[in-house]
């Protein structure tokens, strides 16, 4: 019948593309051509919550490589990464589209790659504890958020763990919220 069936693929290959062919004079069956690549991923671009961050994530995403390794935080230009400070375990950036409804939105990256909190060295840890003190020191009030693990299910855009700095705007609306998701 022309059917042709493969074994579903594991985690470690992604589509890149896919082609519908409907059936016609040459052709007696509707197929599909996809294209996939082995890589890891690094980058959710279902997480993206704009279509300047969509562009940003798909461009990232082409690259297949970590957009939080600090050697791609340093190749890219200090004011395209809003790179605040850069110490010898965390480097803090202003988010680059913070949430709605912040006044401030930073994000604290672990120059390691890793994805969980027990992979974190204790020189590291300490660290963590200094940049949160420095970053929250003169706020009035915020949020420190942290995701790990698969970023399939956290609700994060990026497989690199990495901390949130958020304070809220002054006189938001009754009812009004900074969102922070930490689920699909």
């Amino acid at each position: 019948n022309g059917d042709t069936h493969f074994p579903v693929l594991s985690e470690t290959w992604h589509e890149l593309s896919r082609e519908h062919v409907s059936s016609d004079k040459k052709n007696h069956y509707d197929c599909d051509f996809v294209s996939y690549q082995r890589g890891y991923k690094y980058i959710d671009l279902t997480k993206a919550r704009s279509a300047e961050q969509y562009e940003q994530f798909r461009r990232i995403d082409i690259e297949r490589e970590c957009p939080f390794y600090p050697d791609a935080i340093e190749s890219a230009s200090a004011e395209e990464m809003n790179v605040v400070a850069q110490g010898q375990y965390w480097t803090v950036i202003k988010n680059m589209i913070p949430y709605a409804n912040t006044d401030s939105h930073l994000v604290l990256i672990a120059h390691d790659h890793v994805e969980k909190p027990e992979d974190l060295t204790p020189e590291s840890w300490a660290d963590l504890h200094t940049v949160i003190s420095e970053y929250t020191r003169d706020l009035p009030y915020g949020g420190i958020a942290l995701r790990f693990g698969d970023f399939t299910h956290t609700g994060a855009s990026v497989a690199h763990l990495h901390v949130h700095i958020i304070k809220p705007e002054d006189d938001l609306d009754e009812g009004a919220k900074v969102k922070f998701k930490i689920s699909r």
